[in-house]
């Protein structure tokens, strides 16, 4: 109850009672008790919040699925990991003392059968908790990707500095996911700065990472490609191929690659010109995965109101002309972070647009056939609103920068996205990573809903561990 009353303010009643699952009913008659105050005595054994969210971290670890109460105590003990609380006044576990020397004067918070039922307790309770979702997965991550191969998830986000993926059977759990930085840029060079919206890809027997990265200057923006040969992207080697770009070379971010009819393409967001002002879509052909064939086609521009939501505070001296430097506009029109979603015989491509500085970053999609020119403009059909947009009810902001995803079962189709949970935070590490499932409306296209609502379970990706 202690934990619920410290959660609830938090992320809401509803989401703190399912933790410990424990009713509603029963919080909200604590808070009116009809007999007086409780006079039961609060354990010594009892864990504080902070050693409970610890423990519960340790225990949703993947290693740990379908194993003992045990068998967990006493791996973790092989390991040289105790968990005990500093508060508990219990007498050390044998074991520990012989195994951990170094930790005879921390008093655990069980011994015995005791310990062994505390663990059980807890990894019910994780096991619980993973059949709901809670939105955000993360409390930061931008631009977040997610594939799948061989019964688990990769996701991926941006970092800025660094490459990082995470794997796991459930993406409820993603919080506790193991992970690993897999790259990590040069001091200098073109592909130093700036790590931007990474995504991993199985494409013809390997393993890659596209990503945008500078040289210092936003204006160096370009895709770079790593390769890895190992069947699981967290083993082996990744080995830079270099950039990835068609004759123009011109500023680029956002590539996502996919393959239609044993052809590859790749699509990414782009300038037209060698300045800033405004960011289109455009599609190339790839004769591998880290060459281009031939010159980009722009299938997408910002035509519409909501896709010209884009004004910026210049940083500028006070005395300074606004306008005179290209580099640093006072407007953007943008279209960015496409991704490809396929559904009987069309293929939709849905991208962010707006500023994604602003709230009211949304979601478009353009509609192309299957069997058409994807290289031809006049095969992709843009619709004139937006498919996804800002919630402030469900605390929703600047959403967008998605990717597409099935449940373990591929039963359910869902989508992952970015937001920030309250106005005005702008385009920094306040977005974080949100998931809920679509449907499809009976014309064929997706209905992604509303957005779901900060703190509120939802059911887990059906089929799931």
């Amino acid at each position: 109850m202690e934990a619920v009353n410290e959660l609830s303010p938090v992320i809401g009643v509803q989401a703190a009672c399912a933790v410990p699952g424990l009713p509603r009913s029963s919080f909200f008659r604590r808070q009116r008790p009809i007999f007086g105050p409780s006079k039961n005595a609060v354990s010594a054994r009892t864990l504080s919040l902070p050693e409970r969210k610890a423990v519960l971290t340790c225990l949703q670890e993947e290693r740990f699925q379908d194993r003992s109460p045990a068998a967990v105590d006493a791996t973790l003990l092989d390991e040289g990991v105790y968990h005990c609380s500093l508060s508990g006044g219990q007498q050390q576990s044998p074991r520990a003392v012989a195994l951990l020397p170094h930790l005879v004067q921390r008093p655990c918070y069980g011994v015995g059968m005791n310990r062994i039922w505390c663990l059980l307790w807890l990894l019910v309770g994780s096991a619980m908790g993973q059949s709901k979702l809670v939105n955000p997965l993360l409390p930061s991550g931008a631009d977040p990707w997610i594939t799948s191969r061989n019964g688990f998830y990769y996701y991926m986000n941006t970092t800025g500095s660094s490459l990082v993926i995470w794997k796991t059977r459930s993406i409820s759990a993603l919080a506790t996911a193991g992970k690993k930085t897999v790259w990590r840029p040069p001091a200098s060079g073109p592909y130093s700065h700036d790590i931007w919206a990474p995504e991993l890809h199985f494409l013809r027997g390997k393993w890659y990472i596209y990503f945008a990265a500078d040289g210092g200057r936003n204006a160096t923006h370009r895709i770079w490609v790593l390769e890895n040969a190992a069947a699981d992207p967290l083993d082996g080697e990744w080995r830079m191929l270099g950039k990835v770009a068609d004759p123009s070379d011109r500023w680029a971010i956002d590539a996502t690659v996919f393959e239609q009819d044993s052809r590859l393409y790749m699509v990414w967001s782009g300038w037209e010109a060698e300045v800033n002002g405004g960011q289109n879509l455009y599609i190339a052909e790839l004769s591998n995965p880290n060459t281009v064939k031939g010159s980009r086609v722009r299938i997408s521009a910002p035509a519409y109101p909501w896709e010209k939501i884009g004004d910026l505070r210049p940083q500028v001296a006070t005395e300074a002309n606004p306008g005179a430097d290209p580099a640093n506009p006072i407007h953007v029109d943008v279209n960015e972070g496409p991704e490809i979603l396929r559904h009987g015989n069309r293929i939709f491509l849905v991208y962010s647009a707006g500023g994604c500085w602003t709230d009211y970053y949304s979601l478009g999609i353009l509609t192309a056939s299957v069997g058409s020119n994807l290289m031809d403009p006049a095969s992709w059909k843009k619709s004139p609103a937006p498919v996804f947009w800002l919630s402030p009810e469900a605390h929703a902001y600047g959403t967008g920068h998605n990717s597409f995803f099935q449940s373990p079962d591929g039963k359910e189709d869902w989508i992952l996205y970015h937001a920030n949970s309250e106005p005005q935070q702008g385009c920094g590490n306040r977005r974080a990573p949100r998931a809920q499932p679509f449907t499809w409306k009976p014309d064929g296209m997706p209905d992604f809903g509303r957005p779901v609502s900060v703190g509120v379970p939802i059911a887990a990706p059906s089929g799931g561990n």
